[in-house]
């Protein structure tokens, strides 16, 4: 459940990924405006921009692949975290 004064929540709505669809989805052409098709469903193999929030949850489901972004990876963490002297900026 989101917490209303967590900024990370806020943030994480605005951000979009690249997934990967594995399976078949039906119904959930909605989630993404490229996908339209006549049964309204995802085919699997499709790649598709979602929001982050949206993609967290079908990825801890097993439907998809993400792309993480660089900004949530473990190198640009240590690098933001890095000392300046450190870190060739």
């Amino acid at each position: 459940m989101a917490d209303y004064y967590d900024i990370d929540d806020y943030l994480s709505e605005g951000e979009t990924v690249t997934v990967d669809f594995l399976y078949d989805c039906k119904g959930l052409s909605f989630i993404d405006s490229t996908s339209h098709t006549k049964q309204n469903d995802i085919k699997k193999g499709h790649k598709a921009d979602l929001p982050l929030h949206i993609a967290n949850q079908l990825f801890r489901i097993g439907a998809l692949n993400l792309k993480v972004p660089k900004g949530f990876q473990n190198s640009f963490k240590r690098k933001l975290m890095g000392d300046p002297l450190v870190v060739n900026l």
